[in-house]
């Protein structure tokens, strides 16, 4: 699983889951990895104060305006 897969994950991929499914794109399969009681605290924690629309872990790029950006699959670092 790459760096890929786990950025594109938002709010509501984990928002009254029980399990987060990310996509492989290599190889075309789905993962599902379990949130137990203590993660579920803390992803609620978290996501408390974001959007629907907001990814999970935001970029810390930011466009020539100083706009965030959501880093692409595929892109370099």
């Amino acid at each position: 699983m790459g760096i890929g897969e786990i950025i594109s994950v938002k709010v509501p991929d984990v928002k009254n889951k029980t399990h987060i499914a990310i996509r492989e794109e290599k190889k075309n399969n789905t993962k599902f990895f379990p949130i137990n009681a203590q993660l579920r605290q803390e992803i609620n924690s978290y996501i408390d104060v974001k959007k629907d629309k907001d990814y999970l872990f935001p970029s810390r790029q930011r466009n020539r305006d100083g706009i965030k950006m959501h880093i692409n699959k595929g892109t370099s670092l």
